[in-house]
């Protein structure tokens, strides 16, 4: 009967067990290298930004002068392989007399960022620019409509009753704070 020495069964198992920990060491190298190189956990994008797009149509809102739109302002950056860009820097310039509530902001791993946009004091389409290094500017639109009226002028020409019952056509015009005609004018009985 052949016998096996103790000592050669220890070294086999000992060996087993510096080949096994050398796998579990590798692996566990491997996982970490590729969750940090690959995933939501990434700091940068995967490539130079590519795209960038409004989620609206030519108009995203209608408000009324000098107020804020509804709804925030959002902006989406993708990369040139199509993935969301996170940590992308986007520049944002209100035209027309109007603000936004950030002047820079920074896309999130959905590559996604947002500002809040305050509409200028002038009626009618008024823009909001989003600048990102590399790509074109993305334009959103509004359309400001006059706020309540605020003022009501007559005109400067001043008519004079001749005799008693003749009547006078009055024709104000009515303004809004901003000095926006109104063009639903109140009611007067």
């Amino acid at each position: 009967m052949a016998r096996i020495a103790s000592h050669t069964a220890t070294y086999d198992a000992t060996a087993r067990i510096v080949r096994a920990t050398r796998a579990a060491g590798v692996m566990a190298c491997t996982l970490a290298l590729l969750q940090a190189c690959n995933g939501s956990d990434a700091t940068a994008p995967s490539s130079a930004p590519g795209s960038a797009s409004a989620s609206a149509g030519a108009f995203i809102a209608t408000a009324t002068v000098g107020s804020m739109v509804v709804a925030p302002t959002r902006l989406t950056v993708s990369g040139a392989d199509g993935r969301a860009a996170r940590g992308v820097r986007v520049t944002w310039t209100a035209n027309d007399g109007g603000f936004v509530s950030e002047s820079e902001s920074t896309t999130d791993v959905n590559g996604s960022t947002v500002t809040r946009w305050i509409l200028g004091p002038t009626a009618g389409a008024q823009t909001l620019t989003a600048h990102v290094p590399g790509l074109p500017p993305v334009v959103f639109n509004a359309l400001a409509t006059p706020g309540r009226a605020a003022t009501i002028r007559f005109p400067s020409s001043t008519s004079r009753l001749a005799l008693l019952g003749d009547s006078l056509r009055l024709e104000p015009t009515v303004l809004d704070r901003f000095g926006n005609a109104v063009t639903t004018a109140p009611l007067f009985n």
